[in-house]
């Protein structure tokens, strides 16, 4: 990853990874793994936004300890995905946020994917927060639906 902060409370920074993954056995394929990505952030006063963009292989293997081939991989498929995000502080202890995701070809189904979060977060004194938040998707996926999309209320403890 490289990255360089521009003036105006802009930073930018760009990614690759190049390399090779797992073909399931009876695949022809050259099994490259390369992504390429690009984030943007900006922030003034009590605003932030951040931009993030990714491109690549599609992924091979599931994310677990032990290899699991993703269903709609083939050798030579793409995926790609961005998310848009904003923070706007309102006071020292409130804050408000939206985030729009968007994944192109996911590795389980092959899906375009979209999801909408909006939420709201609140400091507790130095080592708490309490967060609301809704997310809307366009459709299920594979392993998270059970806790994203819904009404979420959370409260998190720092140590």
């Amino acid at each position: 990853r490289a990255g360089v902060v521009l003036q105006g409370g802009v930073d930018v920074g760009v990614s690759a990874q190049v390399g090779r993954q797992l073909v399931p056995e009876g695949m022809d394929g050259d099994g490259h793994e390369n992504l390429f990505g690009a984030d943007l952030q900006w922030a003034w006063r009590r605003l932030g936004v951040r931009a993030e963009w990714v491109t690549g292989d599609r992924p091979s293997t599931l994310l677990e300890l032990e290899p699991e081939f993703a269903p709609a991989y083939v050798p030579g498929a793409r995926s790609s995905g961005g998310a848009l995000f904003s923070l706007l502080r309102l006071t020292d202890l409130d804050q408000v946020y939206g985030r729009y995701d968007q994944f192109n070809g996911d590795p389980v189904y092959g899906y375009e994917v979209r999801a909408f979060n909006m939420g709201y977060l609140r400091r507790i004194g130095d080592r708490a927060r309490l967060g609301v938040d809704y997310q809307f998707k366009n459709r299920l996926t594979a392993n998270d639906d059970s806790l994203n999309s819904r009404f979420v209320v959370g409260w998190n403890v720092e140590k």
